[in-house]
Order: C-alpha cells, then sequence, then structure tokens
C-alpha cells in the first residue's frame, strides 16, 4: 500500500516536471517570437524611414530642379539692369539709343544679380543668382581686387606677393618664375594655362598653406580676365572685405532696392573708391551667372553664360 502510495506520489511529480518543461519551453518560444516580432517590426520601420526619406528626397530634388529651369528661362529671356534681372515687359524692341536708357532703367520688380538668397513659399527651395562680374576675376591681368582681398584680410605685403605671384606662373605659358612665384619642379606640376575653377587654387603650394584664405576666396572668386568689378553684383561678404566700414549703408540700400547708376553714385556710398581706376569699375553685369538653388536634402549649383546672337540661348560651362 505504501509503495503504491509513492508511485502515484512520484507519477503526480513527473507530470509537473513534464509541465514545468513544457511551460519553459513555451515561455522561450514567445521570447523568441517576440525578439523576431520586434526585429523585423524595427527592420520594417527603418525600410519605411528609407522609403520616406528617399520619396521627399526625390520631391526635394525635382523641386529645385524646376526652380533651376524657371532661372535658367529668366536669363535667357529678360533685360539686364544695375539691379539684376529685370521683368518688366515692352511692347517692341527698342532702338540702340532707347535700349541704352532702357538698361539703366529700374523697375523695382528685379531678381537681384548679387548672390542674395530668395525663398520659394511653395517648395521651400532657397535660390541665387550671382553675377560673375561681381566676383573676383582670377584669372585678370591687373590681379586688382584680388590683391585688395587679401589686404582685407592683412595678409602681409610678401605673403600677398606669393600667392599672387603663384597664379600668373600656374596660369602663364613660360616657365620664367615670378620673383615670389613657382613653376614646374619634380614635385609641382601648374598647368600654364587659365584657372578653369577657383578650386586649382587649392593645387598651389602657397595657396595650401592658407587654406583659411582660401575657404573665404572660394565663393567670392570666378575663371574670369575681367579686370573690372559690377559695384552692384558684389555680394555683401566680399563688399565687407574691401569696404567694411560702408557694408551696413549698402545692406540697407539694397534692401530698400536702390542701386548704383553710376560710379559717382558708388562713390558717395564708399568714398574711396574714387582712388580706383575708372576702368576697374563698372555698373552692370557681364554675361556669366553663378545659380544656386537647395532645399533640406537637395541642392544644385550651375555656372552658365548667356548667349549672344547666334549662339545658344544658354552656354553650360
Amino acid at each position: 500500500m505504501q509503495f503504491s502510495v509513492n508511485m502515484s506520489f512520484d507519477s503526480a511529480k513527473g507530470r509537473h516536471q513534464q509541465n514545468g518543461v513544457v511551460l519553459l519551453s513555451v515561455l522561450i518560444l514567445l521570447l523568441v517570437l517576440t525578439i523576431l516580432v520586434s526585429s523585423f517590426s524595427t527592420f520594417m520601420e527603418r525600410k519605411l524611414d528609407t522609403a520616406v526619406q528617399s520619396s521627399q528626397k526625390l520631391r526635394e530634388l525635382a523641386n529645385v530642379k524646376a526652380q533651376q529651369s524657371e532661372l535658367l528661362y529668366l536669363l535667357a529671356t529678360s533685360r539686364v539692369s544695375p539691379a539684376g534681372l529685370s521683368m518688366a515687359r515692352v511692347n517692341q524692341f527698342p532702338t540702340e539709343h532707347q535700349a541704352s536708357q532702357f538698361t539703366f532703367t529700374l523697375f523695382g520688380n528685379e531678381i537681384r544679380t548679387d548672390g542674395h538668397y530668395y525663398l520659394n513659399s511653395v517648395t521651400q527651395v532657397r535660390y541665387s543668382i550671382q553675377n560673375a562680374r561681381g566676383l573676383i576675376g582670377i584669372n585678370s591681368a591687373t590681379q586688382y581686387w584680388l590683391d585688395k582681398f587679401l589686404q582685407g584680410l592683412n595678409i602681409n605685403p610678401i605673403s600677398r606677393r606669393q600667392l599672387l605671384d603663384e597664379i600668373v606662373d600656374y596660369a602663364d605659358e613660360d616657365n620664367w618664375t615670378k620673383p615670389y612665384g613657382r613653376e614646374r619642379s619634380q614635385d609641382y606640376f601648374p598647368e600654364n594655362y587659365l584657372l578653369q575653377d577657383c578650386s586649382e587654387l587649392n593645387r598651389m603650394p602657397a595657396w595650401r598653406a592658407n587654406m583659411t584664405i582660401l575657404e573665404q576666396l572660394k565663393s567670392l572668386c570666378f575663371p574670369s580676365r575681367i579686370s573690372s568689378i559690377n559695384v552692384n553684383a558684389i555680394p555683401l561678404d566680399l563688399w565687407a572685405v574691401f569696404w567694411p566700414e560702408s557694408v551696413s549703408k549698402l545692406r540697407q540700400m539694397r534692401n530698400d532696392g536702390r542701386w548704383f547708376l553710376s560710379v559717382s553714385d558708388a562713390v558717395a556710398v564708399e568714398p574711396s573708391l574714387l582712388s580706383v581706376q575708372e576702368e576697374l569699375l563698372a555698373v552692370i553685369g557681364n554675361q556669366d551667372y553663378v545659380i544656386n538653388v537647395n532645399s533640406e536634402m537637395a541642392d544644385s549649383k550651375l555656372h552658365v553664360t548667356v548667349g549672344r546672337g547666334s549662339a545658344p540661348p544658354i552656354i553650360f560651362r
């Protein structure tokens, strides 16, 4: 009788142990399934976020390209005034004398070409147009404005001469070294051709050793041979280096829609311009432009030339 009771007890105990093992197995299985479901859910969330971001980026890229196309159309079809691109319409093509008069007339609806950023309130795309004549022409024979830029940064005369001469030796065809320049050597190979982009300055040892100057200059220069500068298209950041005392006055003028119709107007704002040779100053732009369009996830930059005569309306650099 005692044996039978013990057997029953052992049998019940065995069943409880089996039930415990089964329960533990079920709990482990549930835990594994929970981890798998959680991991899958996290994976899908990441995939979904990536898809949403890709879709958003594609949408913003389309908006950037659309804005860019609109600006290219305006460049090809709008008249140029001292304030920028004039949106004024005329019923007939003016005569040569009238055309000159039209060029120097402000209509108040111009799009600025001094690098000022506008915001498209619908697409939230920011855009700017910069006339190249308002920037420092790094291929200029005179190097006047580049030298003035370096002076504005308080670079000493010898260092300035070294930076300027190195550009000349890099771009000219001969192998004669300027006093502070540098020609071809065992570890240096200048192009002996005009700079095609401001980023080429980074290839020159003297400029590479002055990265702070290079970083400040790269958005304020253009690979142009033009010595004159359009005072109406000089970016405020560049004006602040040239003439820091008058930059606030200039900013207010431009915000008020007031522009220089003659060099004399500019002298009234910055008297030191009296000491600058007249051929180095202008109040109207040339045919070269830099277009910047950007959004939170997309951006684009173009260098273009507005064609004349039989040339294409827009030439991409």
